[in-house]
């Protein structure tokens, strides 16, 4: 039951920080190359690390699967809003890798820090 809530939190914070930081981009982006770099390459990596370092900190068991599963919908919803109407082949697969980027940053960050939280449980437990 706790991983599913994790899950469910995860794909929440996920959804809940790209509002965030859109109307954060949106107020100071002085034009529309500037605002697709932003999202591309700052905003959206750090949602995945911030979101997989909360998972991360909620549950050390499996914690990049739970990850993964956390930002499904989101990178989903990426690859499928993106400039898919109108994307060429070569944007598409920029936005697929791109995508796929994220969810590897998240699944990095939950592990990494599930990881030191558990090594410093075990410290403190063999002290």
């Amino acid at each position: 039951m706790k991983k599913l809530t994790v899950v469910v939190l995860g794909v929440f914070a996920s959804f809940a920080l790209t509002i965030v930081s859109a109307r954060i981009l949106f107020h100071f982006a002085s034009n529309d190359a500037a605002l697709r770099f932003a999202v591309r390459y700052v905003s959206s990596p750090l949602i995945a690390l911030v979101v997989g370092a909360v998972i991360g900190l909620a549950i050390r068991d499996k914690a990049g699967v739970i990850a993964a599963l956390s930002l499904g919908p989101w990178t989903l919803w990426i690859v499928l809003t993106t400039n898919w109407s109108a994307a060429t082949l070569s944007q598409m697969a920029v936005t697929i890798v791109s995508a796929l980027v994220y969810v590897a940053l998240g699944i990095s960050a939950a592990t990494i820090v599930a990881g030191r939280k558990a090594s410093s449980v075990s410290r403190q437990t063999a002290m």
